[in-house]
């Protein structure tokens, strides 16, 4: 880290420890409790291009996200378009822009590019790190991963990463005397730093958001969470004197192809605890008509080790995992009002601090559509006798049916339906359907029968007939016989 740069009372840091694979699922919320990173999420900030020193920083894509640009001078460019952080050179990104599906850790991040040279840098501001205690033990751990948008997928790179310490505070030379007990141990550069460099593999799986392999090309988009993300840890004493920690990431002097950075978590007690995130679930959405409870299939369960919770809040904080019932494959809701979103995190049995990121998913409640025929007025007979029609009214935008007559969607009416018969009206609407049936009889008018010409009728046995059909009779009708003329 070069010193020349403006950090006073500084306990520096650079990335550390273990590795955690990628995920797969949709959005992604950090679990860090009780965080002493302010806005170690980075999500916090007005995320637009600022003026600092007399240099503009630049809104443009990266990745296909939408990002803030951070160019780099000799006097330095702190930028501030995340809260609580700055860098001197790189890309701050939004990963939910542009049909993106998010970061690693929620949805902004932080990227250094390939070949911008060493001690390009991101930190906390002094005045947001955090003060230690002489003697207590901390640990920092963060989400890195090697990444080069020129040269995607290419199993031939990788990227180095600084962690480093200093402090500033101490009464005897740093150059003599280790302040800081690091695990994993740290190479003493003989100066005022420790540093600690750590490997970062290849990124060999990206995707765009639509699941096709990134090359690069105009109008992709990067699926940032296909990124080969390691997990980074280290733990830290501080030995001498009470002060403020800081921590800054850093390129080195080689390796430089590309490193992506994301959640970053400080905190204290939990060193020798060798926390490796599981693996974050994947809970499929649901939905259902109107009020009532939600089955979601699990569709990647929790590995040996650790159990699912779910969480009413991105940041993992407010467990509700009590009000749902979780079976192998699904995990069903409580009666539900509205549509709610909900986080699904796999926790070590172990360990209940060490949890995964969380996996968005949403329980959806649609209301269900209504058709209303009134029992008054909503039959009507023809004057024929024969059919009948049908007015209603339903909800706005549903698409409705009749299993007889002719539907008259637009002027929601039915006509022709056979006198005495049953129709059903289906309404459907997101989803959801109900319906109504209708019966109406209706009685044949009087119609006066039309005899006809005279006519001479055939007597029977010497008797005269008790009915005959006459010629101008319509169909159905018979004229009987009352007396002999």
């Amino acid at each position: 880290m070069n010193t020349s740069q403006p950090v006073k009372w500084a306990f520096y840091a650079f990335l550390g420890f273990l590795l955690l694979s990628s995920l797969t699922s949709t959005v992604y919320a950090q679990t860090c409790p009780n965080n002493l990173l302010s806005n170690g999420s980075l999500e916090n900030g007005t995320f637009s291009a600022t003026t600092v020193s007399g240099i503009t920083t630049q809104m443009t894509t990266y990745g296909g996200s939408t990002s803030v640009f951070l160019p780099f001078s000799a006097s330095g460019v702190w930028g501030h378009p995340i809260s609580n952080f700055v860098a001197n050179t790189g890309y701050w990104i939004d990963a939910s822009t542009n049909g993106g599906l998010g970061a690693k850790d929620l949805n902004r991040l932080f990227v250094i590019p390939a070949n911008t040279g060493a001690n390009r840098c991101l930190w906390p501001t002094n005045s947001t790190g955090f003060v230690h205690t002489v003697g207590n033990c901390y640990r920092i751990c963060f989400w890195a991963a090697q990444f080069d948008p020129s040269s995607p997928n290419n199993a031939s790179l990788s990227s180095k990463i600084n962690f480093e310490v200093l402090d500033q505070w101490g009464t005897n030379s740093p150059a003599t005397v280790s302040n800081f007990s690091v695990t994993p141990a740290s190479t003493d550069m003989g100066s005022n730093y420790t540093i600690s460099t750590f490997d970062l593999p290849a990124s060999t799986n990206v995707k765009t958001i639509t699941g096709t392999t990134y090359t690069g090309a105009t109008g992709q988009v990067v699926d940032w969470k296909t990124l080969n993300w390691q997990y980074i840890c280290l733990d830290f004493t501080p030995l001498l004197a009470n002060g403020r920690v800081e921590i800054y990431l850093s390129t080195t002097n080689t390796g430089q192809n590309g490193v992506a950075l994301d959640g970053l978590c400080a905190t204290s007690g939990n060193c020798g605890v060798t926390c490796t995130p599981p693996a974050a679930p994947a809970v499929a959405n649901a939905n259902r008509c109107g009020i009532g409870s939600l089955s979601a299939t699990i569709s990647t369960t929790c590995a040996s080790g650790s159990t699912l919770k779910i969480f009413s809040n991105s940041n993992l904080t407010t467990d509700v995992t009590s009000s749902f019932t979780i079976s192998s494959g699904s995990v069903t809701s409580g009666n539900l009002n509205s549509t709610t979103n909900y986080y699904a995190a796999c926790q070590s049995t172990s360990d209940a601090t060490c949890m995964s990121t969380g996996d968005l998913f949403t329980l959806t409640i649609n209301p269900k559509p209504t058709i209303v025929v009134n029992s008054n007025t909503g039959a009507t007979c023809k004057p024929d006798g024969l059919t009948y029609d049908v007015v209603y009214t339903a909800t706005a935008g549903a698409t409705v049916t009749a299993d007889k007559g002719a539907l008259d969607a637009t002027n929601k009416k039915v006509t022709g339906v056979p006198a005495g018969q049953t129709v059903k009206l289906v309404i459907s609407l997101n989803g959801c359907s109900d319906s109504v049936t209708v019966t109406k009889n209706c009685l044949f008018p009087c119609v006066k029968p039309n005899a006809g010409p005279d006519q001479t009728l055939t007597c029977v046995n010497g008797n005269p007939p008790t009915s005959f059909d006459l010629v101008d009779a319509a169909a159905g009708q018979k004229w009987k016989i009352i007396s002999p003329v």
